[in-house]
């Protein structure tokens, strides 16, 4: 009976005091970004990209990576409302940037680039969003109210997922 009792409390206890976890799953084929807080589907907005076709590869190619990032800041930004600061390039991109050197897809001088994020777009450009105009140097943009909710909503930490 104890030992029961002891697995109620400390099940109890696990869900009081558990923190939420969020994931967003970005999908460059169909220009969504989503929520996810607790596996559960919380919002569904449309997104744009820079190149979004294939992988990034080097800074300056307008490509949106493509992979598992965390988000490492978040801040207000003065041109597109907020900002989700990616931890790009994480140990994984650094492989690949490295492997395409050896396999000579890069050039030696080549950089990998950095600062890759979720942003807004500048006021008055929401329809940007609505054309899918992909005209970001790599990052994913959503609309000025989009950005404000997803800011609000999710904490430093939250695991992206970007895929084809």
């Amino acid at each position: 009976m104890h030992r029961l009792l002891f697995f109620i409390v400390l099940f109890v206890a696990n869900q009081l005091f558990a923190q939420d976890r969020f994931l967003i799953k970005i999908s460059k084929a169909t220009y969504t970004l989503e929520l996810f807080k607790n596996d559960i589907p919380m919002y569904n907005f449309p997104c744009v990209f820079g190149n979004p076709v294939g992988d990034k590869y080097k800074q300056g190619d307008r490509k949106t990576p493509v992979g598992s990032f965390k988000i490492v800041a978040k801040y207000p930004h003065a041109s597109w409302s907020y900002f989700l600061w990616f931890d790009y390039p994480n140990a994984t991109s650094w492989k690949r940037f490295n492997e395409r050197k050896k396999m000579g897809l890069l050039q030696r001088d080549d950089k990998i680039g950095g600062s890759i994020g979720i942003h807004g777009v500048p006021e008055g450009y929401d329809y940007l969003i609505a054309k899918r105009s992909n005209w970001t140097l790599g990052c994913i943009s959503i609309s000025r109210k989009n950005i404000a909710l997803l800011y609000k909503a999710i904490p430093v930490g939250t695991v992206v997922q970007i895929a084809e």
